[in-house]
């Protein structure tokens, strides 16, 4: 905390001249991954011109903590505010009206429908993962959202067609499923899942472009 604190007390003096409003950080266990790379260098770029920091955290600290160790840092260093990738759906569990919440079981349908008939559905998904944003009541979420939207567009393009339909159709379900039952932590975790796998897939689709490629040489 001690060095996080200093990192913060240093971040204040740099950015001094350029007097951003906020200062907000993000935390994920999968920090060094290509998709939350993207992910934070989207959110980056849009939030300055809102004029507001944020930091991916963990990136500039001289040694590896838990995500849970992250959380304790950055509620004792003074941010104004803590981006957690499941946090999403934990306030719209608390949060949404019936109607929003309704909405979303209709995205994950109308995805599942889609899917089943060989349409185009990404439409849909992007739909499903925004009404989830909306229904947060949060801006900070509301403007997060266009960067992961603009990664996980990258990543699908480049992953495995069947394994995404897959995953989104079973963890779309999951996270309408828990929030319908107001279970935010539910929720949160099949957000997590749903990320992971996306995550885990698209990594097994480098490897084996990688190793055809090899191969061919």
């Amino acid at each position: 905390t001690i060095i996080f604190r200093s990192y913060v007390r240093e971040f204040h003096r740099v950015t001094e001249k350029e007097k951003y409003d906020q200062y907000y950080v993000m935390i994920t266990e999968d920090r060094k991954t290509d998709f939350w790379q993207s992910v934070y260098r989207g959110a980056y770029e849009r939030w300055q011109a809102e004029n507001v920091y944020v930091d991916l955290l963990g990136e500039h600290l001289s040694q590896e903590y838990s995500r849970s160790d992250l959380m304790r840092i950055a509620m004792t260093s003074g941010v104004d505010g803590i981006l957690v990738e499941s946090d999403a759906a934990m306030l719209v569990a608390q949060r949404a009206t019936a109607e929003e919440i309704h909405g979303i079981v209709q995205y994950a349908q109308l995805c599942a429908t889609l899917i089943a008939e060989g349409k185009d559905w990404s439409f849909a998904d992007r739909e499903f993962h925004a009404s989830i944003a909306r229904a947060t009541h949060n801006s900070v979420f509301h403007r997060i959202i266009p960067s992961i939207h603009q990664s996980a567009f990258l990543a699908y393009n480049l992953m495995d067609n069947r394994r995404n339909e897959e995953n989104s159709l079973q963890c779309h379900a999951m996270i309408a499923d828990n929030l319908v039952r107001r279970d935010g932590i539910g929720a949160a975790l099949a957000v997590r899942y749903h990320l992971q796998r996306a995550i885990d897939d698209l990594n097994k689709d480098f490897q084996k472009e990688q190793s055809d490629a090899a191969f061919q040489q």
